[in-house]
């Protein structure tokens, strides 16, 4: 949910595009088995900062 966001707002194409592209680059073979988290810190945003 956005209001949980540390960013406040949502992620722009170009923000997801640029996080899939370097997954999925063939120069980042040593990345094997990550999730790569793109949330806009929801997981570390206001709602966790009591």
């Amino acid at each position: 949910m956005l209001v949980y966001a540390a960013e406040n707002r949502m992620g722009t194409p170009d923000e997801l595009g640029f996080a899939i592209a370097t997954v999925a680059d063939e120069r980042n073979g040593y990345l094997a088995g990550v999730d790569v988290l793109v949330d806009g810190g929801s997981t570390n945003g206001k709602e966790f900062r009591k």
